[in-house]
Formats: structure tokens, C-alpha cells, sequence
């Protein structure tokens, strides 16, 4: 009966731990196999516990630097349809993070630009989207990679536009007479 209620309290103990209580210890006295096996039962719930605890602080750090990238990055599934998105990603195509969800990338980025990303992974490249009116120059890099056994590509894009104007501005002063505003032959 005495070794039945100590093995009782451990597996007590294990079912609460199982239920999400990662406090849960067995509290079993003395210094036979009984009280060994509670010990290392505790210590192997103390390491878990450590550990889950550990990896929820990774996973948020990870949401953090995500959420606070400067870049947008789409996740986009095996059906071409953004999973995940960034708010740098919504703040680049003026729409909430949840309405970027299960958009296709081809509506989204155009068919020949996803379609170029998609054919030479992780190499940056300069694409035009359009936006209703506006035309957004872009530098972009599609990285495949596997969840679950499930294949995704992680789209990386950066509103260029500032730079593409003053590339232009630059061509226009080198070639053109500041006063005159005359095409300069030299």
C-alpha cells in the first residue's frame, strides 16, 4: 500500500504536469528507489520547464524582431498565397497585416515578378509593383524553405523608390545645364 500511494503521487504528479501545470513536483519522502525515481522525476520537470521557458523567450524575441523590421517579409505557401506577413509588409502595401493573408502572391506582386523572384532564389532584384496608381519600385529576394515538411518561400522586400529618384536626379544634373536646363554635350 505504501509503495502504491508513493508511485501514485508521482503519476499524480506527471498528470499535471501533462495538463500544463509545469510547477508540478512529486513530493515523495526518503531514500529508496521510490524517492530516487520522484527526484529524477522533479529534476526532468525543472530541465523541461527551464527549457519550454527558454524557448517561448526565443520565439518572442523572434515575433519582435519580425514585427519590428524595417523590411516587409511574406511568407508564401505551396498555393502562392501569403500565410504571414510582417506590419512593415502592410505598411508597404497600405493594408492591414490580416488582409495580406491568403492574398496570391501574383495578384500581389504581379505574375512576371513573382514568377522572376520565385526563379532566382535568394538573389536581390529591383521589380516595378503596382499599387491602383502608384508604382512601387522594389528590391526583392524569395528564399525557399521547408515547415513541417511543407514547402514555403520567405519574400524580402524594400520600398526603393527614394533611391531610384535620386539616382535619376544625379543622372539629370550630371547631363543637363543647371541654368539653362539644356541638354550639356560634354
Amino acid at each position: 500500500r505504501l509503495v502504491t500511494r508513493r508511485l501514485s503521487l508521482i503519476g499524480n504528479a506527471m498528470q499535471r504536469y501533462a495538463s500544463g501545470d509545469l510547477n508540478a513536483q512529486a513530493r515523495v519522502g526518503g531514500r529508496d528507489e521510490i524517492s530516487r525515481l520522484a527526484g529524477d522525476f522533479n529534476q526532468m520537470m525543472r530541465q523541461l520547464g527551464e527549457n519550454q521557458t527558454a524557448l517561448r523567450d526565443s520565439e518572442q524575441l523572434l515575433r519582435n524582431l519580425v514585427s519590428a523590421a524595417p523590411i516587409a517579409m511574406l511568407i508564401i505557401n505551396a498555393e502562392e498565397r501569403v500565410v504571414e506577413a510582417n506590419p512593415a509588409a502592410a505598411r508597404l502595401f497600405g493594408r492591414a497585416t490580416r488582409a495580406l493573408a491568403h492574398q496570391e502572391s501574383a495578384a500581389l506582386l504581379g505574375r512576371d515578378n513573382w514568377q522572376q523572384l520565385r526563379e532566382q532564389p535568394r538573389q536581390s532584384q529591383e521589380i516595378a509593383v503596382w499599387l491602383g496608381r502608384q508604382e512601387l519600385s522594389l528590391e526583392g529576394s524569395c528564399t525557399p524553405f521547408e515547415r513541417n515538411g511543407q514547402p514555403f518561400h520567405l519574400l524580402l522586400l524594400h520600398d526603393i523608390g527614394d533611391r531610384k529618384r535620386a539616382e535619376q536626379r544625379l543622372r539629370h544634373l550630371a547631363n543637363y545645364d543647371q541654368l539653362t536646363e539644356v541638354l550639356s554635350y560634354l
